[in-house]
């Protein structure tokens, strides 16, 4: 009779070589599992530092909705140069297909910016510069898309025309106008206060800077500064008479620091406007002039 006891022990040993052969730190590795990198005899699961939807959140913040963003965007800056320039159907179309081009040369540089993430995203360095340029991106992509260089900007600047652009200045005439009108009740309340005015001479001081002071061919950031540099170089004939002695005293001095206030408004946005006025007008004369000086 044979005995089996050495058949028994063969299969034992078959089990626990197939058990090995299934297990996941021996063999071949799984395709669903992470890299791995081997160092002083330990296992190393190599994990990228900044996921792919971490660093696709820092550039759009929702992905899905990024491009329909985009082209919100482009409408809205379409309807501005509409109302700006009342462009022609045939613009509109150019300046959708520029605007289109910007949308599509963001989504390049996009592209190309993930590739590099593809390749630096499990080292801590150029995880970090990626995900620095990806809030740059960010930040072009909400408020640099449609700037200055943009497809959409140098289009419009060679498509619409001398006549657009001079109904675009009577726009922003207007548009002074109405803020003009609020900077020239605060300078004249300032001066109130300053100048303990009367309702009477209040009344006389307002209506002299709106009759006598001209809206810049473009408005900068401080209205107030160009309507007192504007008050210091009117004649002393057309804004003395409504103050008394000390009072004219303290806003003389005190226009003295406006006189040469043109710089300021140029580095601050303003384009003085130096056409002739509607109607006739005395030269404007400073206030101070230095000895032995004449002055316009």
């Amino acid at each position: 009779m044979i005995s089996v006891r050495p058949y028994l022990w063969l299969m034992r040993l078959a089990v626990v070589l197939a058990i090995a052969a299934l297990s996941p730190g021996v063999g071949a590795q799984d395709e669903d599992e992470p890299d791995e990198e081997t160092g002083a005899g330990d296992q190393l699961v190599r994990r990228p530092l900044v996921t792919d939807r971490q660093f696709d959140l820092q550039i759009f913040g929702n992905a899905d909705s990024a491009r329909e963003r985009m082209n919100l965007e482009l409408n809205r800056q379409l309807n501005r140069l509409d109302r700006q320039y009342r462009l022609t159907d045939s613009q509109k179309k150019k300046l959708f297909l520029a605007g289109q081009g910007d949308i599509k040369r963001a989504f390049d540089r996009v592209d190309e910016l993930r590739r590099k993430f593809q390749l630096a995203k499990y080292e801590r360095t150029g995880a970090m510069e990626c995900l620095q340029e990806a809030r740059r991106m960010r930040s072009y992509l909400l408020g640099g898309m449609f700037g200055a260089d943009s497809l959409l900007t140098k289009t419009a600047a060679t498509t619409i025309s001398e006549e657009q652009k001079a109904y675009e200045d009577d726009l922003l005439r207007e548009s002074f106008l109405v803020d003009y009108r609020g900077a020239v009740a605060e300078a004249a309340s300032r001066l109130v206060r300053v100048l303990n005015l009367t309702p009477e001479q209040h009344r006389q001081f307002k209506k002299l800077l709106m009759d006598e002071i001209r809206p810049p061919r473009r408005s900068g950031e401080s209205t107030y500064a160009y309507i007192m540099y504007q008050l210091s170089r009117l004649p002393e004939t057309k804004v003395r008479p409504i103050f008394d002695d000390s009072q004219w005293k303290f806003l003389h001095e005190l226009l003295m620091s406006w006189n040469d206030g043109g710089k300021f408004l140029q580095n601050d946005g303003f384009i003085l406007d130096q056409a002739p006025p509607a109607r006739p007008r005395r030269v404007a004369v400073p206030l101070v002039q230095r000895k032995g000086q004449t002055g316009q």
